[in-house]
């Protein structure tokens, strides 16, 4: 190969994608300078002889930096990836799981239409809960609520009959007075399809609600507890009844302490009412949620911090909630406006009173 020709080779210079491929081609351009510029007598070099030189070169000089990103290292990168997006999909499955086993542990277990069982509660691994008669025997249960409800929206009841469907002789004179007065509607089950229903604990009581129209076209609520084998309403809690309604607590001397069945909730801004390091500031509402008084409980104590964890109030880990039901015991607060309490007890978290507080 002439002089001529291998500078006109030596002005092509041609860039390569990959490292090894341009170092190769450097490589031989500078073998073949060497071979020209130091052995002049050596005369003409055989193409064989130039790639021989060649790969025994490329073999003595190939480096780890010359290998990398070649098909075997793209490759392990691709399944560095691939175990990073499933281990991240394996977290977040995991979490999605954990989210509703809690929801499944809740306390209320609710049904629609043809009834929702809840299978956490007949697991056997779980601890006992007292809904969990209701959710074993919820065809028997609805069948005897529905029943309930008829026996007390008729026109014909006597204390007599009434007496075995309540919880107690307390509540069926109550609801024998209010038939009375006219202050009591009837259910309406004639489409019992359209009934939902759901289970719950209220401390050591376990019971069932029943969702549907009333006579008047009104919305009701109605509580079941049970007794023994057999339901029974509970028709303070079925109306909510308080000893003295919400509407007519403001400006009313309470000289003991009086029962309110309630909505119970807490924001923020309530606190700046008063001194906020010493009176914690709830909204006691009516159970239309439209009338409400205000009450406190003193920053900081048992009876705060139930209420608070009731409302997930100042929980991070979990969603607040707005309000909830409750049964309270409500003073006079003497410092403060005619619509101002004090709360003095928390009975329940529901408008059922449990066995152990009756």
């Amino acid at each position: 190969m002439s002089e001529d020709k291998v500078k006109k080779s030596g002005q092509r210079r041609v860039k390569r994608k990959t490292n090894t491929g341009g170092q190769l081609y450097q490589k031989r351009e500078e073998l073949l300078r060497q071979m020209q510029g130091t052995d002049e007598e050596a005369g003409h070099i055989g193409v064989r002889e130039q790639l021989e030189t060649l790969e025994k070169r490329g073999e003595s000089d190939k480096t780890d930096e010359e290998n990398w990103g070649g098909s075997g290292s793209r490759g392990g990168r691709k399944q560095w990836m691939f175990w990073l997006v499933l281990g991240l999909a394996v977290a977040v499955l995991c979490l999605g799981m954990l989210v509703i086993v809690r929801k499944g542990n809740e306390n209320l277990t609710n049904g629609a239409g043809g009834g929702s069982l809840d299978f956490n509660a007949l697991s056997g691994g779980e601890q006992v809960i007292p809904e969990d008669w209701f959710v074993a025997n919820s065809t028997q249960v609805f069948d005897q609520a529905v029943n309930i409800l008829d026996g007390v929206s008729t026109s014909e009841m006597s204390l007599g009959g009434v007496l075995p469907l309540v919880r107690d002789e307390e509540q069926a004179n109550k609801l024998m007075d209010w038939s009375r007065s006219g202050r009591w509607a009837g259910f309406d089950t004639r489409e019992t399809h359209k009934l939902t229903w759901e289970y719950g604990s209220s401390g050591n009581t376990g019971y069932m609600t029943l969702i549907g129209p009333r006579a008047d076209y009104s919305v009701f609520r109605a509580y079941f507890v049970r007794d023994g084998e057999n339901l029974r309403l509970d028709v303070d809690a079925t109306e909510a009844y308080s000893e003295v309604p919400v509407i007519e607590l403001a400006g009313k001397d309470l000289d003991t302490p009086v029962l309110m069945r309630a909505w119970i909730a807490k924001e923020p801004h309530f606190d700046a009412r008063s001194d906020a390091e010493s009176y914690s500031w709830y909204q006691i509402l009516g159970p239309d949620l439209v009338d409400f008084v205000w009450a406190y409980a003193p920053t900081g104590s048992d009876l705060d911090e139930a209420l608070r964890a009731e409302l997930n109030y100042g929980r991070i880990a979990q969603k607040r909630i707005r309000e909830f039901r409750g049964i309270i015991t409500l003073t006079n607060a003497p410092k403060f406006n005619k619509d101002e309490f004090a709360i003095s007890e928390l009975l329940s978290t529901e408008w059922v009173m449990p066995n152990s507080v009756k």
